[in-house]
């Protein structure tokens, strides 16, 4: 370009330069001329930088255009793949069950016991996937349905926004699963058909004339769809103070709900009679026309405490372990975070060494602050020590003897009166008459002067057992009394 501007100044000069003579003979035109010719590749080549410059803004654009395209194709390109991968993973969960047919026994372990014949349905299925002209309709109506969920706008932006993999997912299911359908119902051997047919009909087909099979099929069944919380049985029969005798627990229903039938009725009331002659107890049974191809089994048990499980047991038995082993305070910082687990009630019933450990320190403070007294038992005539409470309204309840001593007393002791004995101690320790200083010094005194009568009734042997206990709650009688339990 720089050469025609040049081309193009000497041009100019040569036409201002020109005379009268030599436009005579033709130099002024021939001057116009050449001028022309270099203004037209003057031109040709501004024209050409003018679209240099303008292809350079269109390819940055066109760039990031083809980015910006290629973000939402890649991320459209994800959707898919991840529909296929849910499609095929959902295809290689079905129908895995190996080479079974309608002979052979199904895996009753399983929650979904499975009843057909996969070499059929899978040569069905198959047949289904080579036909040409039936997928080339199936993708047609999924591609449309796309479609018109997509609107007028159909971009890959669009598709990005208003189909994402859970609505695909469902378009592509719905569409499938009608298109099958349709296809399915054009079968015409009826033994190649396998979508909602009758779990009746499948089953009188496989034990009609042979009620034997049939009833250990149905028992085996049954039991296998029992409960999965295993429960401890002395748990469940134990009888103690604060378990009601009366209320019922770990109660147990069944029901059956099974297709009905019409075409089978016989045969369904031979099935309905041994689904309740197969366990002990009352089997419901329940008639429905939703799923023609289920007969589905439900065990409840409900109205048991946690305590009854094995499992619970279990933990229990471990959690002692972990918390009674070395290093017990990091243990128990480590399953309780925070506090040491004291303040929540124990989910077993205790026995009843559990509740003289516990309640014990509590029993000689009661003796000791006279909230234990000594009164006559109706039943045998003789003194014995007594807990008497007061009401709402400030009667007395009936008194609740302890035996002749505190010895006697600590074989006594259940979850209800201890629970007693431990109220009415804290309630009096907080009076003012046992909250001083002084007052809590004399409580001690008499603690160990309790102790030491205890010692002397077990002929001041020091290593008996009663004793030893008397001995170990009278120390932690003296932590409550300062606040530390």
């Amino acid at each position: 370009m720089e050469d025609a501007l040049t081309h193009s100044g000497e041009n100019k000069r040569k036409i201002a330069d020109t005379g009268k003579i030599s436009e005579l003979f033709g130099q002024l035109d021939k001057a116009f001329d050449a001028h022309a010719m270099t203004l037209e590749e003057l031109y040709i080549n501004r024209t050409m930088v003018e679209g240099y410059n303008f292809a350079k803004k269109v390819l940055e654009e066109l760039i990031n255009s083809l980015d910006e395209m290629k973000g939402h194709v890649d991320r459209c390109g994800n959707t898919l793949g991840e529909a296929l991968r849910h499609f095929q993973r959902a295809i290689d969960s079905r129908c895995n069950d190996g080479e079974i047919n309608l002979k052979q026994q199904p895996d009753l372990k399983q929650q979904l016991v499975r009843f057909y014949d996969s070499g059929r349905v899978k040569s069905v299925t198959n047949a289904f996937a080579k036909d040409s002209a039936e997928q080339k309709t199936q993708t047609a109506t999924a591609r449309n349905k796309i479609i018109d969920k997509m609107g007028d706008n159909h971009t890959f932006s669009t598709v990005n926004q208003r189909i994402q993999f859970p609505t695909l997912v469902d378009i592509l299911e719905e569409t499938c699963y009608e298109n099958a359908l349709i296809a399915h119902n054009k079968i015409r051997d009826g033994k190649d058909k396998f979508i909602g047919v009758s779990i009746i009909e499948k089953l009188r087909e496989r034990y009609d004339g042979n009620d034997q099979e049939l009833k250990t099929f149905i028992t085996n069944l049954v039991k296998h769809a029992g409960n999965y919380f295993p429960f401890m049985q002395q748990e469940v029969l134990r009888s103690a103070p604060g378990i009601p005798r009366d209320v019922q627990i770990c109660v147990n229903t069944f029901t059956v709900i099974m297709p009905r039938s019409t075409e089978h009725a016989e045969f369904v009331k031979q099935l309905s009679d041994m689904f309740r002659g197969s366990r002990i107890g009352n089997t419901e049974i329940i008639y429905s026309d939703a799923k023609p191809n289920e007969i589905t089994l439900v065990g409840i048990t409900n109205l048991f405490p946690l305590r009854v499980g094995e499992i619970v047991g279990y933990l229990s038995e471990k959690y002692e372990q972990r918390i009674s082993a070395a290093n017990s305070s990091r243990a128990t910082l480590e399953i309780h975070i925070e506090g040491d687990g004291t303040r929540h009630p124990s989910l077993f019933v205790p026995t009843s060494g559990d509740i003289q450990e516990k309640f014990l320190p509590y029993l000689l403070l009661a003796k000791v602050i006279d909230f234990i007294q000594t009164g006559k038992n109706p039943s045998n005539g003789s003194k014995e020590l007594m807990i008497i409470t007061r009401d709402d309204e400030g009667f007395e309840n009936e008194p609740v003897f302890l035996g002749k001593s505190l010895t006697d007393a600590i074989h006594k002791l259940d979850i209800v009166n201890s629970g007693m004995i431990k109220g009415g101690v804290l309630k009096l320790l907080k009076t003012n008459d046992n909250s001083s200083d002084a007052n809590k010094e004399k409580l001690r005194e008499k603690i160990l002067q309790q102790v030491a009568l205890i010692k002397t009734e077990r002929d001041n042997n020091a290593t008996d057992p009663i004793y030893r206990q008397f001995n170990d709650a009278g120390k932690k009688a003296f932590k409550i009394l300062k606040g530390e339990e």
